[in-house]
């Protein structure tokens, strides 16, 4: 009985790894102004795209229980903003500010 539980999670494990990776998370900008947002997952997929204001930007698919956005003034910039997210979840960007010190949703705005 215990070999045929085994051989069943075995054949089963391919299709559990597939339902796994189905979060994303995603960043809006709520800011006045377009800017460069960043969304990466653990496994190294990553999405770019200047945002205008009320846009947002997805991930990829992640089977990691979080992720990392990061937004820059422009393409230009050397240094912006991060933040990591949980998986399923959406932020808000709200301002932008040199030395990684931007206003998030999350801060309470």
């Amino acid at each position: 009985m215990r070999n045929a539980f085994l051989l069943y999670l075995i054949a089963a494990a391919p299709g559990l790894a597939q339902e796994a990776a189905t979060a994303e998370f995603c960043v809006q900008n709520a800011a006045h102004a377009p800017h460069l947002f960043v969304a990466e997952t653990r496994e190294g997929d990553r999405r770019v795209a200047t945002l205008q204001p009320g846009e947002t930007l997805c991930s990829g698919k992640t089977e990691a229980p979080d992720g990392v956005v990061n937004v820059f003034e422009s393409a230009d910039a050397l240094e912006g903003c991060g933040r990591i997210l949980d998986a399923g979840e959406t932020e808000r960007f709200i301002a932008y500010a040199e030395f990684d010190r931007c206003e998030w949703g999350a801060h309470g705005s």
